[in-house]
């Protein structure tokens, strides 16, 4: 396959990524992604809604005291009133306790397994994208101006060894491979003096929203949360 068949290869291969990138992130935001970060937003706001309510009980509880106190340690209309009040309180304690135990268990069951799943796809994407770009980029740039370097690459004069018996014999390797680092040190400081393409987009890492990457499951992790949560069902 010649430089040019590679470089087209490399291209379409790069564009293949980029969409195949486009449908993982489109999958998890849209889908488990979101799915994760909404309950994770829902988690805290019955975390804020609880110590909200603590307060109120404690409120509730301290009102009934005095008012059952001040009536004589009988459930008059006040202490009645107040009763209701500090049971009203603890109902809507225990029921906002209960949701968030239903979400926690969301969080560490289907929706992170669903979430990572798509989040590892996610990343695999992006990696993949990346990893495609580079071998474009430098296919394209040594499609377009690589002939001169491998020309003065081919003209590199053999050195001579003197060998066993007095014989002379050619060591191709130690040139080249000296002039092969010559490049490669040549390029590394050539991209400290110039800037970057302006006509490629480099993909961003990928954008996880409320989930971060010490969530997501490893594949045994997560085999061993579906075994789990099959087993529980």
């Amino acid at each position: 396959m010649s430089l040019q068949e590679r470089f087209l290869a490399a291209e379409a291969a790069y564009t293949s990524a980029v969409a195949a990138l486009q449908a993982a992130e489109l999958a998890y935001k849209d889908g488990a992604g979101k799915a994760y970060a909404d309950a994770v937003a829902l988690r805290t706001n019955l975390q804020t809604k609880i110590t909200q309510q603590q307060e109120k009980k404690a409120d509730a509880d301290e009102l009934f005291k005095q008012a059952f106190a001040a009536a004589g340690y009988v459930v008059n209309a006040a202490a009645r009133t107040a009763l209701n009040k500090k049971n009203d309180a603890v109902a809507i304690l225990d029921e906002l306790n209960r949701a968030l135990t239903e979400v926690q268990n969301d969080l560490e069951g289907n929706l992170l397994l669903d979430a990572s799943n798509y989040a590892r796809s996610y990343q695999n994407a992006t990696t993949n994208a990346c990893d495609t770009l580079a071998e474009f980029l430098v296919l394209r740039a040594l499609n377009e101006h690589g002939a001169p370097i491998a020309q003065a690459l081919n003209s590199i004069p053999s050195d001579y060894r003197r060998g066993t018996g007095g014989t002379v014999v050619a060591a191709y390797g130690d040139s080249l491979d000296r002039a092969m680092n010559k490049v490669k040190q040549e390029i590394l400081l050539l991209t400290q003096e110039v800037g970057k393409l302006t006509d490629i987009q480099v993909p961003p890492v990928a954008d996880l929203g409320a989930m971060t990457v010490q969530d997501i499951l490893s594949p045994a992790e997560a085999n061993a949360l579906r075994l789990r949560i099959a087993n529980d069902g």
